[in-house]
């Protein structure tokens, strides 16, 4: 089995690979071909195939970018398209495929992979930790109130582009795990919604876009992203789709530290279904994407930390990046973090998965000792308020 990357000359022999995988998209053996021609998020470099006496039985790609983690942009890999031929499934083609993606990984100094898991006990397996969910509101447009400030929502022009992406660089910053985006991305997202029939619709204030949604309306109106900045644009978003659509109900997306259902009069399912005979519905809960961390040392040399002092030493097991099974010291003192060779008696012992949640601030350590994902046995509270940001807010589906 060799793995290498794949080449222009390959186009073919991945889309039918991608129509045996992936069997519950809907697409022609020519839009798997292209979808496979370069554009702004990877190109034929950042696919890699497993091939054996000539066939190629699985492949996986690449999508370079970064993310926002405390209000840096830090580098990472998504990974996506991971597919193996089904009479060659169960050999470990989706293993090697991923170290190779590591390795490659780790070459570019990339310290954090990003996925969206098929299932994710699997990927867990392979070092990657939740750290992704999302509650949607599916309530009737009659239960968000009428807010004036959707007057100021208008929907979006092509001249407005570079506008909108100032305001989601804005939101990214103010968030965590929210993926960079070039005007090449953007206009490439842009063809994408026309294609499929989405449309952006913005708030406008002071001149300025302070906030925007992408909607999908074939058969129900469900929110695909929703971005604001101020108080005013939350509510004129809300507001504008509390009138848009009168008679469908609304698929709205908010991550566990955004209170969308406060705005709403009365919160419930649109079906008025209740949870055991009692708790009205008021929406749904979902899990969505993993992150791993390639390079431990990098990871923590990049992130930022809030004010905090103490010292900890953290015993991270990584089973399948031995690089990345190490004792590291972190030296906390106020706003500025150093790294020590020596021990402490502060020992947190924790494996990468779990260490990937923390890190990107899906969990505390407290909570994390309490569910029995780590070993420690002295006061978090200040690594607690080191690592401490907001819940991760993910918008993009490579």
């Amino acid at each position: 089995m060799t793995i290498r990357t794949a080449t222009i000359d390959d186009t073919d022999a991945i889309a039918r690979l991608y129509e045996v995988s992936f069997p519950g998209i809907i697409k022609t053996h020519e839009e798997w071909c292209d979808d496979l021609q370069p554009n702004p998020f990877r190109t034929f470099d950042d696919i890699l195939v497993a091939e054996a006496d000539g066939v190629i039985t699985g492949s996986l790609t690449l999508h370079p970018h970064s993310m926002v983690i405390s209000g840096k942009h830090i580098k990472s890999g998504g990974i996506g398209g991971v597919a193996v031929l089904p009479e060659f499934r169960m050999h470990g083609i989706a293993k090697q495929l991923m170290t190779a993606a590591y390795a490659s990984m780790r070459t570019t100094n990339t310290p954090l992979s990003l996925l969206y898991p098929f299932k994710q006990s699997f990927y867990q397996k392979m070092g990657y930790g939740l750290i992704g969910d999302i509650q949607t509101l599916t309530i009737p447009s009659a239960a968000i109130p009428r807010y004036s400030e959707r007057d100021e929502v208008h929907p979006a022009s092509d001249f407005e582009l570079p506008r909108i992406a100032e305001c989601y660089d804005t939101f990214a910053l103010q968030n965590t795990c929210m993926i960079t985006r070039s005007l090449d991305v953007w206009r490439f997202a842009v063809r994408r919604a026309r294609k499929n029939h989405w449309s952006y619709w913005c708030h406008h204030s002071g001149g300025r876009i302070t906030g925007y949604m992408l909607i999908d309306e074939k058969e129900t109106v469900t929110v695909k992203e929703f971005v604001y900045l101020t108080p005013q644009a939350l509510r004129g978003l809300m507001g504008f789709l509390a009138v848009y659509k009168t008679q469908s109900p609304l698929f709205i997306p908010y991550t566990r530290d955004e209170f969308f259902h406060l705005l709403c009069t009365d919160p419930v399912d649109v079906s008025n279904r209740t949870l055991y005979g009692m708790y009205p519905l008021g929406g749904h809960y979902g899990h969505g994407y993993v992150m791993r961390i390639v390079d431990v040392h990098e990871a923590l040399r990049l992130r930022r930390f809030h004010s905090a002092t103490g010292t900890a030493t953290f015993h991270i097991l990584d089973d399948q990046i031995t690089e990345n099974t190490t004792a590291v010291t972190i030296v906390f003192e106020g706003d500025t973090v150093s790294f020590s060779a020596g021990l402490t008696p502060n020992i947190v012992s924790v494996t990468v998965s779990t260490f990937a949640q923390i890190y990107a601030g899906y969990i505390s350590l407290t909570a994390a000792r309490q569910m029995g994902l780590l070993d420690a046995y002295f006061d978090l509270a200040f690594l607690d308020a080191a690592f401490a940001v907001p819940a991760p807010h993910c918008l993009d589906f490579f």
